[in-house]
C-alpha cells in the first residue's frame, strides 16, 4: 500500500514539475512594489523586504529586473518546454528507456544552469546597491532563516537515506488514521 501511494505521489510530482516555476512567480506577485514584479525567483524578495529599500533603490531594482527579464523568461520557457517533452515521453503508453530522455534532461539541466547564473548576476547587481546597514539587516534575516531550518531539521530528523519509510513508533502526524 505504501509503495503504491509512493508511486502515485511520484507520478503526481512529475506531472506538476512544469508548473512549479509558474506557481513560484505567482506567489511572488502578491507583495506589490518591487516584489510584485513577479520576475524574480528564489529568496531575494524576502531579503529585499528586510533591507527596507529606499524609493530610489526600488527604482534601481526594477531597472535591474527589467533588464534581465527577457533572458530569464527565455530560459524559463526553454526549461518548461523540455519538461513538458520529458513528461510526454515518460507518461506515454509505449516503452521508454533512460536514453530516450537524455536530450530533455540535458536541456533542463542547461536551462537550470543558465537561470541560476542569471539569478546570481541579478542578485549581485541588487546587492551592489545596498548600504552597509541594509546588508547587515539582510545578514540578520539570513541567520534567522538558517536558525529556523536547523530547528526544523532537529524536530523532523534526517530524511531516510535509503528512500524507505521512517520507522513507525505510533501514528504519524502527517498521515490521517485509517477509516473505522
Amino acid at each position: 500500500m505504501n509503495r503504491k501511494l509512493g508511486m502515485i505521489l511520484a507520478a503526481a510530482g512529475l506531472l506538476i514539475l512544469p508548473l512549479l516555476p509558474t506557481l513560484a512567480r505567482a506567489q511572488m506577485g502578491h507583495g506589490g512594489g518591487v516584489m510584485g514584479s513577479g520576475e524574480m525567483m528564489g529568496p531575494l524578495p524576502i531579503f529585499l523586504r528586510a533591507a527596507d529599500l529606499t524609493p530610489a533603490q526600488q527604482v534601481q531594482v526594477k531597472q535591474i529586473l527589467h533588464a534581465n527579464h527577457a533572458k530569464l523568461h527565455g530560459q524559463f520557457e526553454q526549461m518548461h518546454t523540455a519538461r513538458e517533452q520529458l513528461a510526454d515521453k515518460l507518461f506515454s503508453t509505449g516503452p521508454v528507456a533512460s536514453s530516450d530522455l537524455t536530450a530533455q534532461t540535458q536541456q533542463i539541466a542547461q536551462a537550470q544552469q543558465q537561470m541560476l547564473q542569471n539569478e546570481l548576476n541579478v542578485a549581485l547587481q541588487v546587492r551592489a546597491i545596498l548600504t552597509p546597514a541594509q546588508l547587515q539587516k539582510v545578514a540578520r534575516v539570513h541567520q534567522q532563516f538558517e536558525s529556523l531550518h536547523q530547528q526544523m531539521r532537529a524536530l523532523l530528523g534526517p530524511p531516510p537515506s535509503d528512500g524507505s519509510q521512517p520507522p513507525q513508533d505510533g501514528p504519524r502526524p502527517d498521515v490521517p488514521p485509517p477509516p473505522a
